[in-house]
């Protein structure tokens, strides 16, 4: 597990939170490896504004810059995954 200021850093820069959300969502992960980022939803942003509260959306990037949105889990509903 690692912590980047990144994410926390976003509170303090409302005007840009949902693109620079989005820019790490459309960076580039491991080859063979899954990212998960926890941040707070709350504020206007496609998808993510969406969110009931503890819910996660789930975003596959497709290594061209870009993502695509898979899924959404409410917090109980992870046993439920295949």
């Amino acid at each position: 597990m690692e912590q980047l200021p990144s994410l926390t850093y976003y509170v303090y820069d409302e005007a840009n939170r949902c693109a620079l959300t989005y820019d790490l969502l459309e960076s580039a992960t491991p080859v063979n490896s899954n990212t998960a980022m926890v941040s707070h939803a709350g504020f206007v942003c496609p998808v993510l504004d969406q969110l009931a509260w503890g819910e996660t959306a789930i975003f596959k990037p497709d290594g061209a810059g870009s993502t695509t949105l898979v899924g959404r889990v409410l917090w109980d509903g992870w046993m439920n995954l295949p």
